[in-house]
């Protein structure tokens, strides 16, 4: 499910925060039963036709080809409040005025609408320039539902949908960003970094290059890619290596082969934790730790309890949650500075 047209992008996501695009949140709502398009033709993964105002330059769009813009993004319950707006006065003044301006005008609601506006407007100007993130501005908000459920994650489905978060949204996802999203488990938001570190940076935003199902014929090929397992696949290997009782654990707990290959953090220990095997089943843990080995070899279990022997590296548990600082009258001159603005992926380098 793409979004041919007018796209920009997103990508990278720092354990810590989002970047310099506090300046692009806003304000607008999006709820079940709203006018917003889950897609132009209800379809999931396709390409959508262009219009014909995407073929020719936006300079030359009328009132309607901005509103079919703006449905094409997803977002028609917006288009009154442009026809207001623009059907007044100089209908181009949306590819001149400030972001706080689109927000007034349009009487956004939702903090990520703008910021989801600006970054589509970045990309039709011709600001936004990077082969990847217009790849990513080609994935909608329902091809992103889907990936949640990839990643292991469905239980954010709402409050991805209320933002109608694009794929040129996640690649430029911020720790605000999910601080928005109501994500707060450490352990989520490494897996939405790991994700979108896999979808992005190693595979170019293409829509399906995750692995979800097993390959009978061949399985040591594929088991070379682990960090392309959605967490579905992730159960299938749990229950071909005789640990089906407790696969059904890992429902909703965000473990996916990007996580399981790339953090650190994760190892067989916090494994066998998410699947709720007894501490006191030592032999069952050790069968557990015995594949995990296996499946990932020697270099990285390596990688894996150097970090875990590192003093400076925080542990990673289930428990664990994010602290995000509390909003007050002076939030918006210490964010400018702070770490939560960086983009999720930007500084993470990982060796595959």
């Amino acid at each position: 499910l793409y979004f041919t047209g007018i796209k920009h992008i997103w990508g990278k996501l720092r354990r810590c925060n989002s970047g310099n695009l506090e300046e692009y949140l806003l304000d607008d709502s999006f709820r079940r039963g709203s006018n917003i398009r889950s897609t132009t033709n209800g379809r999931i993964e396709y390409p959508t036709k262009l219009n014909e105002a995407s073929l020719k330059s936006y300079r030359l769009w009328n009132l309607q080809d901005i509103c079919n813009w703006l449905s094409h993004l997803q977002m028609d319950i917006y288009i009154n409040d442009c026809r207001r707006w623009l059907g007044k006065g100089n209908h181009q003044d949306i590819f001149d005025v400030s972001p706080i301006d689109i927000s007034r005008e349009l009487n956004l609601k939702h903090q990520l609408h703008r910021k989801k506006i600006i970054l589509a407007l970045n990309e039709l100007v011709g600001k936004e320039t990077d082969i990847t993130a217009t790849n990513a501005g080609k994935l909608n908000n329902i091809w992103v539902i889907r990936w949640l459920d990839d990643i292991g994650l469905p239980q954010y489905k709402d409050t991805f949908m209320e933002a109608i978060i694009d794929g040129r949204m996640l690649h430029k996802l911020t720790m605000d960003d999910l601080n928005q999203l109501q994500v707060t488990s450490c352990l989520h938001i490494a897996s939405i970094k790991n994700a979108i570190f896999v979808s992005g940076r190693l595979n170019n935003w293409k829509p399906d290059s995750l692995i979800r199902r097993s390959k009978e014929d061949n399985s040591s090929n594929e088991n070379s890619k682990v960090y392309l397992w959605t967490a579905h696949r992730v159960m299938e290997w749990l229950k071909a290596v005789d640990l089906a009782e407790y696969a059904p654990n890992l429902r909703g707990a965000g473990v996916h082969g990007g996580l399981i290959y790339f953090e650190p953090r994760f190892n067989a220990d916090l494994l066998a934790d998410l699947l709720s095997i007894p501490s006191s089943k030592t032999l069952l843990r050790r069968h557990l730790a015995t594949h995990f080995k296996e499946l990932l070899g020697h270099e990285k279990i390596k990688e894996k309890r150097d970090a875990e022997s590192n003093p400076n590296i925080q542990s990673l548990t289930i428990a664990a949650k994010m602290k995000f600082p509390k909003k007050t009258q002076f939030s918006l001159k210490r964010r400018k500075s702070s770490k939560s603005l960086k983009i999720l992926i930007g500084l993470t380098m990982f060796v595959l």
